[in-house]
């Protein structure tokens, strides 16, 4: 309740928050809520002053992995013995002065990792604030590398935590971004998988083509999940620029704009401009063909077929997912099988 209060209190005198014309309290432009008012401050400051320093220097390590922290990353960091930190958690900071919480255990490979919390929020923010800002940068980067070595061979499963920490490493940054973009993205977790590819695509110079294109396919399949129509037309017009210029020419280029006609093709379908789909699809087709990718040219004959069905020209529809069935046959893809099969008991 203390915190809840003085929180809103401080909400209100900086107008942050403000009454709409229901009387109900909103959001204001302003609102920051990084931002602790001095009385929540204070009493944090008075509560940390009780402890040892000791016990303080851990509490400050553990608030830069976050809210929910791991007592062996904070032993790596502090380079003390795994034992003393369980101990000074579990014997003091947790029963004694009630900081933390023990949360669970985890088993990653040889390593079990005991995992605690802190007990408000707002005190995590305030020891994390009270770092330098080169003390954070450094501290950042040694509780990635902690988390890499408690981690190893997982570390998608930590892959966004390690994005944030290497946050001014760009490579490292970068790597780690995508790789919480892709696995947000098979979770279906959309927005999470937007933010994760957005910031590796501003991470990945335009001296780098290839990479680029792979985070735009990740980033336009995301995009048609969700509708955003507009971006996802901003993201295939790069790629069909990106598969264009690439260095890397014959048959694998001839494949990426395979792939980016196909993409094309799905669009214009969504939107309902058959013309341009038949149109792309047809494309698809081609540059498959060059590119010696009997996958891709069924899947162009597939998104044909579909187009034709939602126009209503069965014949011609059962025809074209006929072609896309022996060549998703001979080629062996499943899926383009599987759907072309479905499509063809709409046909009929």
């Amino acid at each position: 309740p203390l915190f809840t209060v003085e929180l809103l209190r401080a909400l209100q005198e900086r107008e942050s928050i403000k009454l709409d014309d229901e009387g109900r309290w909103t959001a204001g432009p302003g609102l920051e809520w990084g931002t602790l008012p001095a009385r929540v401050e204070g009493v944090l400051e008075e509560r940390i002053a009780r402890i040892r320093p000791e016990l303080n220097e851990v509490l400050e390590v553990a608030s830069v992995e976050g809210r929910r922290f791991t007592a062996q990353v904070v032993a790596r960091v502090m380079q003390v013995p795994e034992r003393q930190i369980l101990r000074e958690l579990t014997q003091e900071l947790q029963p004694r002065h009630r900081l933390v919480r023990e949360r669970d255990e985890l088993q990653t490979g040889c390593a079990h990792l005991t995992r605690y919390e802190f007990a408000h929020a707002p005190l995590q923010r305030y020891l994390y604030n009270g770092l330098g800002a080169g003390e954070r940068r450094l501290l950042h980067r040694e509780v990635a590398l902690a988390l890499e070595e408690l981690y190893e061979g997982r570390t998608e499963e930590i892959a966004g935590q390690l994005a944030r920490h290497y946050e001014g490493d760009a490579d490292k940054e970068r790597y780690y971004a995508q790789l919480a973009g892709e696995r947000a993205a098979a979770q279906y977790a959309n927005a999470e998988a937007l933010g994760y590819l957005s910031r590796a695509l501003e991470l990945t110079p335009v001296s780098e083509p290839l990479a680029r294109y792979a985070l735009l396919l990740d980033r336009e399949r995301v995009l048609d999940l969700q509708g955003e129509r507009t971006n996802q037309a901003a993201d295939l017009a790069e790629l069909r620029q990106l598969s264009r210029s690439t260095e890397d020419a014959g048959p694998s280029a001839a494949r990426r704009q395979s792939e980016v006609a196909l993409r094309r093709a799905a669009y214009a379908d969504a939107i309902s401009d058959y013309p341009a789909a038949i149109l792309a699809a047809q494309d698809a087709i081609h540059l498959a063909q060059a590119g010696q990718d009997a996958g891709r040219e069924a899947a162009g004959y597939l998104q044909w077929g579909r187009v034709l069905c939602s126009q209503a020209d069965y014949p011609g529809a059962k025809a074209r997912l006929e072609q896309a069935l022996s060549l998703a046959r001979t080629a062996q893809v499943p899926p383009v099988e599987g759907d072309s099969l479905r499509n063809l008991g709409l046909a009929w």
